[in-house]
């Protein structure tokens, strides 16, 4: 049998030429410098200390946030896909990254054409960014934060809400509330099926909690993250996973 590589992460800067919707027959494509990058198989190798699990769409998600945040750029955004300019991303699993009102280009799975097209038999995520506009929202303004020297909590908060809410309104919403001792917030799980309600689906949501100051205690960080919770069920009509039936 033939040897292959499963795990496989690449990534890319070069020329693509596209035509336009409608193109005449006689006119000439459009180049466009892009940064692309794929993923597939496992999120970190297998060792004594981690079992393997497999990529998906956060992982790459989290690798184009990376790019980003290392390029001091602010205002980014992950929307539902529209249109047809990607179809090569599998529909309900794919978005588009914005900076500010301007799209950058898309991150998500593939089709499943695509992939039986290239011949590959697992799951895989990809991202392309056109790296003029990309360059275009770069700061060149640099901005440090100082490291706090105290321990970091960690809370999930799971709920379930209409699968019409985006995953970006409740990020959005928990950031607008601007509580000072929340130093982040991220999706970690997305699930659409049984037991959960037709129409409705499950986030899970970690939110990390640190003071530059001091150390936080247990019922302290319980409390704000209590708060939180109330006021994120009460805006999306959302409720705990207890509360299903």
């Amino acid at each position: 049998s033939k040897q292959r590589n499963e795990d496989l992460e690449i990534f890319e800067l070069g020329k693509v030429f596209l035509y336009p919707p409608a193109a005449d027959p006689d006119q000439l494509p459009e180049e466009i410098e892009m940064i692309s990058g794929l993923w597939t198989g496992a999120r970190q190798v297998r060792t004594w200390h981690f079992k393997e699990s497999k990529v998906d769409f956060y992982d790459m998600k989290g690798v184009v946030e990376a790019v980003c945040a290392g390029l001091n750029m602010t205002g980014v955004r992950f929307t539902p896909l529209t249109g047809t300019d990607f179809p090569y991303l599998r529909p309900g699993y794919a978005a588009q990254i914005q900076a500010g009102n301007e799209r950058l280009g898309a991150v998500g799975e593939l089709s499943g054409e695509v992939l039986k097209n290239f011949g590959l038999k697992q799951v895989a995520y990809c991202f392309d960014i056109d790296f003029d506009r990309l360059v275009d929202h770069v700061s060149e303004e640099k901005r440090a934060k100082t490291l706090s020297r105290f321990p970091a909590t960690r809370r999930d908060m799971a709920l379930i809400l209409s699968n019409t809410v985006e995953a970006q309104a409740l990020l959005d919403f928990i950031e607008g509330m601007r509580q000072v001792l929340v130093e982040g917030v991220e999706i970690f799980d997305i699930y659409m099926g049984s037991p959960i309600p037709e129409g409705r689906k499950s986030i899970g949501l970690r939110l990390t909690y640190q003071s530059p100051e001091r150390s936080l205690t247990d019922s302290e960080v319980n409390s704000i993250h209590e708060t939180m919770t109330r006021e994120v069920l009460k805006k999306f009509n959302a409720q705990l996973p207890s509360g299903i039936a």
